[in-house]
């Protein structure tokens, strides 16, 4: 099961992707984005990593492209693209400045922070 802004993901950069055929994951409040774009690369998406933030926050990162199998300006061009057309989901999505619990340096990251069941994130 994929969350809605993993199925947007890979709508925007891997519509072939297999994961896409999985039922969204998240809560009905969450809307999907239906805006449709050329295709320039291709996301991973398969690799996660729970993070604490120093808040306290705990969060998922998913990593969009590997910087391992994607070069850097392919990888910049992509992250920049989303984050112009996203400007409030910037703060979550970004390169990795360093190499953080085996995801390589700049790899194109989102950081999702799931809901509770009581209404806290800690």
């Amino acid at each position: 099961m994929i969350t809605g802004t993993e199925r947007y993901l890979l709508q925007l950069y891997d519509p072939t992707n297999e994961a896409l055929r999985a039922p969204v994951g998240s809560s009905e409040g969450e809307a999907l984005h239906t805006h449709q774009q050329t295709n320039k690369s291709s996301p991973t998406g398969s690799q996660e990593v729970l993070y604490k933030s120093a808040s306290g926050r705990t969060g998922v990162i998913t990593v969009l492209m590997d910087s391992t199998k994607y070069c850097d300006s392919i990888i910049s061009k992509s992250c920049a693209e989303f984050n112009r057309a996203h400007p409030a989901l910037m703060s979550s999505s970004f390169q990795l400045p360093c190499t953080y619990n085996g995801i390589t340096a700049g790899s194109w990251v989102f950081i999702e922070y799931p809901e509770e069941t009581n209404g806290s994130n800690k």
